[in-house]
């Protein structure tokens, strides 16, 4: 575009101006704590800087764009291209479950674990090794084998959290 300036006493002056793209940002702008997401800015990264986070305390960024959840809460991220020119998003950090309960049991028995939040309309429950343990939808852990296996929960959110659950083997009774 030309701009033309002329001032009170009639003289001017006349410049180009190129009008930049502003670049894009694509990714899920939601992450739980402690997880990570990627974010994608259009065009070439600025060479220093391209992503920054302004509340570090809630969401850090890498120059890649890969963001870590710190707390729950917001932070505004930049991304800026070799232009110089910059887009925002607002990132929203959720709270982790945590995890409650009783993480021994002997096989054959139950325990019960509590997941914070609202859990997950499917599968709130996961167990990594049901040769070892099985846990239902409610949280409840059915010792199967002597072993660990590692309990699963995710609540309504997607945010996730794990335990270690060991089943112990029952005792054994000898005798005449």
């Amino acid at each position: 575009s030309v701009i033309t300036y002329t001032n009170s006493n009639g003289c001017s002056n006349t410049v180009t101006v190129t009008v930049l793209a502003q670049p894009t940002i694509t990714g899920t702008l939601t992450v739980c704590d402690g997880s990570t997401i990627t974010l994608t800015g259009s065009g070439t990264p600025a060479a220093v800087n391209p992503w920054t986070s302004a509340t570090t305390s809630v969401a850090t960024v890498s120059n890649t764009g890969v963001v870590t959840g710190v707390n729950p809460g917001t932070s505004i991220i930049t991304y800026t291209n070799s232009s110089g020119c910059s887009n925002t998003v607002t990132v929203t950090v959720l709270v982790q479950p945590t995890i409650t309960g009783t993480l021994t049991v002997c096989d054959g028995a139950t325990t019960t674990l509590s997941g914070s939040g609202t859990p997950a309309a499917v599968n709130p429950w996961t167990s990594a090794t049901t040769s070892v343990a099985t846990v239902s939808n409610s949280g409840v852990v059915t010792g199967v084998n002597p072993g660990t296996s590692v309990i699963t929960y995710t609540n309504s959110n997607g945010c996730s959290n794990t335990v270690t659950v060991i089943v112990l083997a029952q005792p054994t009774i000898t005798g005449t």
